[in-house]
């Protein structure tokens, strides 16, 4: 076996079969597109709980995303998306399993990038969020200052 790391996220791969990881299959972006709603939030110290936030929506279309705490997409918009340890997806949380376990596979992180001018300079492609999609249902949106927003897909 083999550990491979990339852009500081780990999976475990056989040598026979590089493209085969214990981590988890990664999600498609289809999986991705669609109304999210904050249902609650995620706090190293103040553990789960109901706030102002709860209700709030991102919409993430093909080729444009809404996100109500960072950059909205118009057009352009590419979402990156890989497979991600549990303990990975952990740390990228930044909350102890005692106030929120992850589950043990299945966890895709998805990135929202945009791209963006300044001026007449070409367009740079700069990441918006990144979100844990923990099945096709349910998703956590990584905040900063340590509230992070649990979400469930919205029916369309």
């Amino acid at each position: 076996m083999k550990i491979v790391g990339i852009f500081g996220l780990a999976c475990i791969f056989t040598f026979a079969s590089l493209a085969s990881a214990r981590c988890g299959t990664t999600m498609a972006v289809s999986d991705l597109i669609g109304s999210w709603v904050v249902t609650s939030q995620i706090c190293d110290h103040c553990g789960v709980y109901s706030g102002a936030d709860d209700g709030q929506t991102i919409r993430i279309d093909e080729h444009a995303y809404h996100d109500p705490y960072n950059l909205n997409c118009q057009a352009g918009a590419k979402y990156v998306l890989q497979s991600i340890s549990e303990p990975d997806a952990q740390r990228d949380l930044a909350v102890p399993r005692s106030i929120y376990a992850l589950p043990a596979t299945g966890i895709t992180l998805a990135r929202l990038e945009c791209p963006v001018s300044v001026g007449n300079a070409a367009p740079v492609a700069i990441q918006s969020a990144d979100i844990l999609l923990l099945g096709h249902d349910k998703a956590i949106y990584l905040w900063n200052g340590g509230v992070n927003f649990l979400m469930h897909r919205k029916p369309d």
